[in-house]
């Protein structure tokens, strides 16, 4: 997991910085729609790897909006808004520090409603290392 986690920072901070200039010679809506045609593939294949054999396609694919319609349609709007607001915080000219930092104040945010709603443990735990988190948050805002 360590590894993972690693591996998983490293990416985040090279698609962070690749944003940040992206949006100094584009638009977020171009550049959103252009990431996203790219992003199909790789879905696909997910999609593709994660189905089981005995499901069919329509029911892999169909079956999470008929359940719970809702739920998709707030995940993908808010998904693709809180994406546009970085993107537009990049183009307004924030830096990479400052807006990756802030982005990340949904973490105690997700710690709290996971364990609140999902009735995920170690609460305490959880919540004190989110907690830290936004200590650095607020030292590298007030640093710029």
């Amino acid at each position: 997991p360590l590894a993972l986690a690693t591996l998983a920072l490293c990416f985040h901070g090279v698609v962070t910085l690749a944003d940040s200039e992206a949006m100094k010679v584009v638009s977020p809506e171009s550049y959103l729609f252009v990431e996203y045609i790219f992003l199909i593939p790789g879905m696909a294949l997910v999609f593709l790897f994660t189905k089981s054999p005995d499901q069919s396609l329509y029911r892999h694919l169909f079956s999470g909006w008929v359940r719970t319609p809702g739920r998709f349609v707030i995940a993908g709007v808010s998904a693709y808004a809180s994406y546009y607001c970085i993107l537009w915080a990049f183009q307004l000219g924030g830096s990479a520090a400052t807006v990756s930092s802030v982005r990340l104040i949904s973490i105690p945010l997700s710690v709290l409603l996971g364990c609140l709603i999902f009735k995920e443990e170690r609460l305490t735990t959880r919540l004190a290392w989110s907690l830290l988190l936004t200590v650095g948050i607020i030292v590298i805002l007030y640093s710029h």
